[in-house]
């Protein structure tokens, strides 16, 4: 009726005035309880199946309880605030979507010598995203660069190289740019070389997690979004103990790469 659509108007224009005053909890539940009541009465809503009439009956008993317990919820966000767990210092420093500064902090946590303590943990957690022959090696050390020459020729420079015992990793990141002439071409043939025997492997690693259509016969190259590694971060950080600090980090770093 023009009656009920009126009530509900009314009640709807006094529940979104609660964003700009103050309001007492009692008051906003009345408030609410009129506005349902109301909402109840309206006749688009008196027959929807089988000429059978609905049951939109509001416990008050429960949408008490629920304003209630959100109350306590509340308290608890507001404590966690105060401890600066929703602090992401990766957004905060400016990393953004910059290559070379994100390069940065992946080749750091690959890094087993890296001081945030996980020593190769977190590279045996990036071998098992890769193609099943890598999943069977577990160095204990190895070097990690950014900004690598391989070979020593400056025109060539990868992203991070990972040199281990048993393989060798190029990992060649982008996030808004596109592949340079023919440079996975180079990167592999530079792997080739430097390998001498060893697994390798080139990873392109993008947002969509897809190889330039040139490159996706050869195994030499393997595709990798920046979403499974956020995946696989944020897995590792909620496995670690509370009080690992690190954890912390990664986690963070994994919510700012999901993004991308």
């Amino acid at each position: 009726s023009t009656e009920s659509k009126a009530l509900l108007f009314r009640n709807s224009k006094n529940i979104k005035r609660t964003e700009n005053m103050s309001l007492s909890e009692t008051e906003f539940f009345n408030q609410l309880s009129n506005f349902f009541h109301a909402w109840k009465a309206l006749p688009e809503l008196e027959k929807v199946e089988q000429n059978e009439a609905p049951n939109y009956e509001i416990d008050i008993a429960q949408l008490k309880t629920f304003f209630q317990q959100y109350k306590v919820a509340q308290e608890v966000i507001d404590d966690v605030k105060t401890l600066g767990m929703y602090t992401n210092v990766w957004q905060v420093s400016g990393l953004r979507q910059d290559e070379v500064r994100n390069t940065k902090v992946l080749k750091w946590l690959l890094d087993c010598r890296g001081d945030h303590g996980q020593e190769n943990k977190i590279l045996l957690a990036f071998l098992k995203l890769l193609p099943e022959k890598f999943h069977k090696h577990k160095p204990r050390t190895y070097f990690t660069i950014d900004e690598s020459c391989p070979l020593g020729e400056q025109s060539n420079r990868v992203d991070i190289e990972i040199n281990a015992p048993e393989f060798l990793l190029f990992v060649e990141v982008k996030i808004n740019a596109l592949e340079g002439k023919e440079q996975l071409k180079r990167y592999s043939e530079i792997a080739e070389a430097k390998a001498k025997g060893k697994d390798k492997l080139v990873v392109y690693l993008t947002r969509d997690g897809k190889l330039p259509s040139a490159y996706q016969d050869d195994e030499i190259f393997f595709p990798l979004a920046w979403n499974r590694i956020s995946n696989l971060l944020n897995q590792y950080a909620d496995n670690q103990p509370y009080e690992n600090r690190a954890a912390w980090l990664i986690k963070q770093f994994s919510k700012h790469i999901k993004s991308f």
